[in-house]
């Protein structure tokens, strides 16, 4: 039973205080944009779409801030920037809009609620491992879905077979593909364990990248970035006004 905000309970320390591994993906509001049929092509198609996602206890003018933050805080190169493979707008029936609607959507439904978690571990002395996840999966349109939400979860089991799906996603016909792939999936695998065993990605059980995991700290920001052509070191503040809007909003007061 969840007795309060989980918000309130998390930035005054309510919570059982144990490391944590969590991340996100880059494009984690892709799949629901297209799902839920958020097409949009104006400001007003926008903010409507934004008021849907919200309590109605929510005010108007929270409304309007986060539709202004992924409207016009948000530069055309850094739509693309934080899109990666996904185009803006890859097909007319998705909107014009559709980049940064799936931005907004993965921002409101997970990375937003991760960075704020990930910060009150940090707040609280606790080793808190961040990552985002940069990898297009085998049988996955770079374009419209690119690293779509899930898209991580085959990789971190080792799944390389594709058991339970109808596609292989750690599959192609590229053997260079096939073995980043391959190559990604057990360097991911392996800090998993090794985050069960020993309460670190770094400890025995992780493969020697040549790369340590650092701990999020609120001074250093740092998420692990898992492409297939490698590991690489982050500032993890990109967005960093407009996922503070939706934070606010959800919580009730300034994130």
């Amino acid at each position: 039973m969840i007795s309060e905000n989980p918000f309130v309970a998390l930035k005054e320390g309510r919570f059982i205080q144990r490391p944590i591994l969590s991340g996100t993906n880059t494009n984690e509001g892709t799949s629901f944009a297209i799902s839920e049929g958020f097409s949009v092509n104006s400001t007003i198609e926008f903010r409507a779409a934004v008021a849907r996602y919200f309590d109605q206890g929510v005010a108007n003018t929270s409304v309007d801030a986060i539709t202004t933050e992924y409207l016009e805080g948000l530069s055309p190169e850094e739509v693309q920037s934080s899109l990666g493979s996904v185009l803006p707008s890859p097909r007319s029936d998705y909107g014009t809009l559709y980049g940064r609607a799936a931005l907004f959507r993965g921002d409101q439904l997970f990375i937003a609620a991760r960075r704020f978690s990930t910060k009150m571990w940090a707040r609280f002395g606790i080793p808190a491992f961040s990552y985002r996840f940069d990898t297009v999966p085998s049988s996955v349109s770079p374009e419209t879905l690119g690293a779509a939400h899930f898209a991580d979860i085959p990789f971190v089991f080792c799944n390389v077979g594709g058991v339970g799906h109808e596609v292989n996603f750690l599959a192609s016909n590229v053997t260079t593909s096939r073995d980043q792939y391959l190559e990604l999936s057990k360097r991911m695998s392996l800090m998993w364990l090794s985050f069960v065993n020993e309460l670190s990605p770094n400890a025995r059980f992780a493969l020697d990248s040549g790369l340590i995991w650092p701990a999020y700290t609120n001074r250093s920001a740092t998420n692990m970035v898992f492409r297939n052509h490698g590991l690489s070191l982050e500032d993890g503040t990109w967005r960093a006004s407009a996922i503070s809007r939706l934070n606010s909003a959800s919580a009730g007061f300034e994130a």
